[in-house]
């Protein structure tokens, strides 16, 4: 087995002084993060058309999609198979929500990485739409899918419709498959972006197309720069984190109200993933020394941010325990969530997925959807 720490090959070294360790608002060879604009892409890989390119201030299409019927009453058997797979919805699933005990409790820290299941995403009852129209992608890089060597392998484009040349086994695995007819798409996320940037430029983005007709289902990705800039100041939660579940309070109902969204929207939130492995250091990410206090943070978050999924009736999808094993010590048989069955690096550099990563977070977010799909090592 490999002893070296995966080297960090796309990290600047000569940013370290200022901040240390870098989520997904990466600093390669730039001495800040400055957000882009939507459509942009740091390695110029997205095609801004595909990407929600706001035309008369639309983020998408409202429209019917050509070749199906979203808005249609759903067929028994066909489109729909969502309400039928959670008729019985009386208690999150077992798969996807696993607190540590019978009574809802959160558990405080990641199953370990021998567990059945290997992360805490929380799926409210009967959460899955019957029928949806559009899938809308919004928040930072990780949303906007930065470290996807395709923007058709970001995990927003692979929830839509599976890439069956990389990945042949999982055409089930994508929405479209699931309701059995198109769906429109578009990402407004902005690499670099904040909790403040999403409530002050992204929102309004996304209430100047309504409103939109049919069911929408909604991913947010954000926390992750929040929690970057306090880093290097020691202090990764505390008002930091309150700050962003306070713009969180903004950003939720708006992604809910009846106003924008007429015939209904199905939220799904991420937390922020660990690229130290519970370990406080990623190579070159973060230089030699753990940053104190580091990895105990991603799990507030992840506790904070689930609380706050429960309190108001959306899904958090945890991809914090689900990536921990697979980041910067994923071959070091002492990284306390080693993987033996499957020893792979999910990161294209200090904090943004690879393919692989994109995959698994598409698979996170079906989970959702069917909770047949029950998301493990073994069943990839």
């Amino acid at each position: 087995m490999q002893s070296a720490r995966r080297s960090g090959r796309a990290y600047d070294s000569r940013v370290m002084p200022r901040l240390p360790f870098a989520l997904p608002c990466v600093l390669v060879l730039t001495s800040g993060c400055a957000p882009a604009t939507p459509g942009d892409h740091e390695d110029g890989l997205f095609d801004s058309g595909t990407r929600g390119t706001l035309a008369d201030g639309a983020p998408f299409d409202a429209s019917t999609p050509e070749g199906g019927s979203p808005d249609s009453p759903s067929t028994p058997g066909e489109a729909g198979r969502g309400d039928a797979a959670r008729s019985d919805s009386g208690t999150p699933d077992s798969g996807p929500f696993e607190a540590g005990s019978t009574d809802g409790a959160i558990a405080s820290s990641c199953p370990s990485a021998s567990a059945p299941v290997d992360h805490l995403s929380y799926v409210p009852p009967a959460f899955a739409p019957a029928d949806a129209a559009r899938l809308l992608i919004l928040g930072d890089s990780l949303a906007f899918g930065s470290g996807a060597s395709a923007e058709r392998l970001a995990f927003g484009p692979l929830f839509r419709t599976n890439a069956s040349d990389v990945w042949p086994a999982f055409d089930s695995v994508a929405l479209e498959s699931w309701y059995r007819h198109p769906l429109t798409y578009a990402n407004i996320a902005v690499p670099g972006a904040t909790t403040d940037d999403v409530v002050q430029n992204q929102l309004p983005i996304l209430r100047s197309g309504g409103p939109y007709t049919g069911h929408t289902i909604i991913v947010l990705a954000a926390g992750a720069n929040d929690l970057d800039n306090r880093v290097a100041l020691a202090d990764p939660t505390g008002p930091v984190l309150d700050h962003a579940l306070a713009n969180l309070e903004t950003i939720i109902p708006a992604l809910r109200d009846s106003t924008t969204f007429p015939d209904g929207s199905t939220v799904m939130m991420m937390d922020v993933y660990d690229p130290t492995d519970d370990t406080g250091v990623a190579g070159d990410c973060t230089g030699p020394q753990p940053i104190p206090g580091l990895a105990a943070a991603f799990d507030v978050w992840r506790t904070r941010y689930t609380e706050f999924a429960m309190t108001h009736g959306v899904a958090m999808i945890d991809i914090l325990c689900r990536f921990r094993g697979h980041a910067w010590n994923y071959n070091h048989a002492d990284n306390p969530f080693y993987r033996p069955s499957d020893p792979t690096f999910w990161f294209r550099d200090c904090g943004h997925p690879n393919d692989r990563g994109e995959h698994e977070i598409r698979r996170l977010l079906f989970e959702t959807i069917d909770p047949s799909h029950t998301v493990t090592d073994t069943g990839r």
